[in-house]
């Protein structure tokens, strides 16, 4: 006996079946019956169509099996043996499967308490349970919807092994409120292991600083001291006699001029100019400018807006440094100098603007950070790289690089801002992700979490008949992402080269191969991220047809040892009818498809009979019954007189050559006077009778070959 596997290697998800096929062969004289078993599973996990085989001498059939393994098997590659066991010489042979287990990632994220309650800050417990079949990698996050609380989770990404769990602490941290009620503030935690995010909520209950009824005493008091300040200062008022003065700059009346004699809304000057980016030349918003005068007092203070412009209104005529502040930008003094005493001093004239001040900042190095995914697992190099993508002509753009390992934290130090940088991820085999970060001066920015897809792979080779010459259309058909996907094998140019291409990645694919003439062959080829095989040649075996059946005896008995052939086949195919178990059963197996073949039944003592069949791609297989003649006849009957049979008489076939005699019975009193003779070849026969006391008969008579002649003789008369 033998198997083999035409489904070595297949893929399965969990909850789905496999299917393995199993082609067996007799390869021994008798009749047998096989069964086929998975010794490493229990009976309900796998089922076997059909449940036995019987199969003649050089018989083969296959056998399938349809696997639903345990869930608690683990993702990745698991050998099965396959055993088939021959019931007619107790032979076992083993066949290894290889089983791809699909990873099934099934996360499920609780969090304790479902209410945490403090001041600034609060603390949860993050628990992650693995309820699916393979490691996970699960990176944690937290965000409340109106960005007031800050987060920091220990440790940010957990290791979590197929039906375990593991936790992190998710600190929360925020401004509480001074007084009042307490704020209730949302939070949500999530947990991803891509492609699958899962999430859950909880809330923390900030107290304020204050309790309520501190606060209520508070005001009462504050109520009343106001009130007595109000009526203290209202009496001096209405007791004072000196007029109240306008205070200028001294710098304004070191000039001998009474600034009491002039008008403010005339003598007033403005100040106004812009600050931009050093790195990008565009304008920078929210920069808190600053002018003080000559004692180092401040006298006045703004913005700038949108557009990076600003303007101090209304500021006394003198003689003004100015200060630029922001956050992530070191402080600045007019004209980009970091102290006030090196500062360039800017005059406001009475009544006049003056000249618009113009400063260039570059804030303080950024950074940025997150994680990359490249596929399902973790542990792939992956290379990020930081490209500045708005600086300003004349200043170089250097990308920074760093590398890091797919699910772990990265980050990118030393970034000049502000600027728009282009943040591209890679890992071989997998497709690139890019996008694009503003880094404001000074920050240190966590993106969110790149995920990269696989590359599309190819499947490429060649396909070849046993004598090794390539075949042409060859029809290849295999399944991605549900759909299927086929090419033929060309017959001109690069005969029997194949190609599939763009297929999803990491994978494993079943791929057939068939052509009229050819026995279909599957094989299952398994594609990493993003790879290109080119290793995948097949061969096309003939394919063969067979014809079975039964040769019996002109009586109903089947034939043991009847020559069958096949007239003009190359090899000289052949076989014998078994002369035990079903006797006269034969089977001849290896016919080429399609094909017309002649048949020859040869057996001695029995005519040679011959019987035409066709075998066809459709009908491969052909039951054949026949039923053998004599190659020489038969003579039988009764000797009688007109009373009764005549025993111990002599009979004799004569052919002109030969002669063969035979003698009446005289016994039983049933078969008195019964004679047979076998085996006469065809031809013409003078038969004579010859008995004491009657005269003696002769006939002449023909025979052909089978002819079963019942010729009984009467004698008349006594002899004289």
């Amino acid at each position: 006996m033998r198997a083999d596997l035409l489904t070595p290697a297949v893929p399965v998800a969990r909850g789905s079946a496999a299917r393995l096929a199993l082609e067996v062969v007799n390869t021994g004289e008798l009749i047998d019956r096989v069964t086929v078993d998975i010794p490493a599973l229990a009976a309900e996990h796998y089922r076997v169509e059909p449940s036995t085989l019987t199969l003649f001498p050089d018989e083969h059939a296959t056998v399938e099996l349809m696997v639903s393994l345990p869930k608690d098997f683990d993702a990745g590659f698991h050998e099965l043996l396959v055993a088939a066991r021959s019931l007619a010489s107790g032979d076992v042979v083993e066949r290894a499967a290889m089983v791809e287990v699909l990873p099934a990632v099934l996360p499920v994220l609780e969090l304790d308490p479902a209410r945490a309650i403090g001041g600034r800050r609060g603390v949860l417990r993050a628990r992650v349970r693995n309820d699916g079949n393979t490691p996970l990698e699960v990176v944690l996050a937290a965000s409340d919807p109106v960005q007031h609380l800050r987060f920091q989770i220990e440790p940010p990404t957990l290791q979590v092994p197929a039906g375990a769990s593991a936790e992190a602490l998710v600190r929360m941290k925020g401004r509480r409120p001074l007084s009042g009620g307490a704020l209730v503030r949302d939070v949500t935690v999530t947990a991803e292991q891509a492609p699958v995010v899962v999430s859950a909520g909880a809330e923390f209950k900030q107290k304020p600083l204050i309790p309520t009824g501190f606060m209520t005493a508070l005001t009462l008091a504050m109520i009343v001291a106001l009130w007595a300040v109000a009526v203290l200062f209202g009496v001096r008022a209405a007791l004072a006699h000196e007029d109240p003065k306008r205070v200028v700059p001294e710098s304004f009346s070191s000039g001998g001029i009474d600034p009491q004699a002039l008008d403010p809304s005339v003598i007033g000057g403005s100040l106004g100019g812009a600050v931009t980016a050093g790195t990008t030349g565009k304008p920078i918003p929210r920069v808190t400018v600053e002018i003080f005068d000559r004692q180092g007092k401040l006298t006045g203070t703004t913005t700038t807006k949108d557009d990076g412009t600003f303007a101090i209104e209304g500021a006394l005529p003198g003689t003004y440094t100015i200060r630029f502040r922001a956050g992530g930008i070191d402080e600045t003094w007019f004209p980009g100098v970091a102290d006030r005493g090196a500062a360039t001093s800017v005059v406001v004239l009475a009544g006049k603007p003056t000249e618009s001040v113009a400063l260039s900042v570059v804030g303080r190095p950024a950074s940025v950070g997150g994680v990359v995914l490249a596929g399902d697992g973790p542990g792939a190099p992956v290379t990020i790289v930081a490209t500045p993508v708005d600086l300003a002509n004349g200043v170089e753009a250097t990308p920074i690089s760093v590398q890091a390992v797919s699910g772990k934290p990265f980050s990118i130090p030393g970034l000049v801002t502000p600027a728009t940088y282009r943040i591209r991820a890679t890992a071989p085999g997998f497709q690139s992700v890019e996008i694009d970060q503003l880094m404001a001066p000074g920050t240190d920015a966590q993106i969110n979490t790149l995920r990269l897809v696989a590359g599309l792979g190819s499947i490429a080779g060649s396909v070849v008949d046993t004598a090794g010459l390539p075949v042409g259309e060859v029809k290849l058909v295999t399944t991605a992402n549900g759909a299927e996907v086929s090419t033929v094998t060309p017959t001109a140019g690069s005969v029997g080269q194949f190609a599939l291409v763009g297929l999803p990645t990491p994978g494993t694919y079943l791929i057939s191969f068939g052509k009229p003439g050819y026995r279909s062959e599957v094989t299952a080829v398994a594609l990493g991220a993003g790879q290109q095989r080119t290793d995948v040649n097949i061969v096309l075996r003939p394919a063969t047809g067979s014809v079975s059946g039964t040769v019996k005896l002109p009586d109903g008995h089947g034939a043991g040892d009847v020559h069958v052939a096949v007239i003009g086949a190359a090899g000289q195919l052949s076989t014998s009818t078994y002369t035990a178990g079903t006797v006269g059963g034969y089977r001849l197996a290896g016919l080429p498809t399609p094909g017309s073949y002649t048949l020859a039944f040869t057996l001695d003592g029995y005519a040679t009979q011959t019987e035409l069949i066709t075998l066809t791609a459709e009908q491969p297989e052909r039951a054949l019954e026949i039923t053998l003649a004599s190659a020489t006849a038969r003579l039988h009957g009764f000797v009688t007189t007109d009373r009764s049979g005549v025993g111990g008489a002599t009979i004799e076939v004569f052919d002109g050559v030969q002669s063969r005699n035979t003698i009446t019975a005289s016994a039983p009193a049933g078969l008195v006077g019964n004679y047979e003779i076998l085996g006469l070849a065809p031809g013409t026969y003078t038969v004579t009778v010859t008995t004491r006391g009657y005269r003696t008969m002769t006939i002449l008579l023909t025979l052909k070959a089978g002819d079963d002649i019942d010729r009984s003789l009467a004698l008349t008369g006594a002899s004289s």
